[in-house]
């Protein structure tokens, strides 16, 4: 059905006219959700943590990363030319993103770009027991995921609890993603 245009510009004058009253005692969202707030969605969570690389803030929230994460992270400093890598990698991948695969549970998350795209490793996530909230499980990427003098990631092994968000992909001998059909 047609609506007259006299009809949608009255609809649409009005919505203007509800949405700019605002309660002055109601603050105003921030413009970016803190990292705490953020961990609805892996991609989410991935984002909150590039804005505290962005920020310097990478170990102030532990609400980031897994327990083991947040162990592993404990003993470990985090140096300004790490943080701006981790930020420029991040922002150079953001066109390559293929998905997010979840595990039968959906208590783990891989996020993953293109193939293509060689030096845009996978990010691994998990909600844990105690809370609802999809954390970086930092610690198993370290442990599964390698690279070599040209920032290429690969594998080290397929016998890994985030194994099924890559499982449709095929890897050499190395762990070297080429393409489709399993390790």
């Amino acid at each position: 059905m047609k609506l007259p245009l006299y009809v949608l510009g009255f609809a649409l004058s009005l919505l203007l006219l509800v949405t700019s009253f605002r309660n002055p005692d109601t603050p105003e969202a921030p413009a970016e959700p803190s990292p705490r707030e953020a961990a609805m969605s892996p991609l989410q969570s991935v984002e909150a943590y590039i804005a505290a690389a962005r920020e310097g803030a990478l170990l102030r929230d532990p609400g980031l990363y897994t327990e083991a994460s947040a162990a592993m992270l404990q003993e470990r400093n985090v140096t300004a030319t790490q943080r701006a890598n981790a930020v420029t990698s991040y922002d150079a991948c953001r066109p390559d993103l293929e998905g997010v695969y979840f595990d039968t549970d959906r208590r783990r998350a891989v996020i993953r770009y293109r193939i293509e795209a060689r030096t845009c490793h996978p990010w691994f996530l998990a909600r844990e027991e105690f809370d609802d909230r999809w954390r970086l499980d930092l610690e198993a990427m370290g442990r599964y995921i390698r690279f070599n003098r040209r920032n290429y990631w690969h594998l080290s092994t397929p016998d890994m609890p985030y194994f099924f968000g890559l499982k449709d992909l095929a890897f050499d001998a190395n762990g070297y993603p080429f393409g489709g059909h399993g390790w």
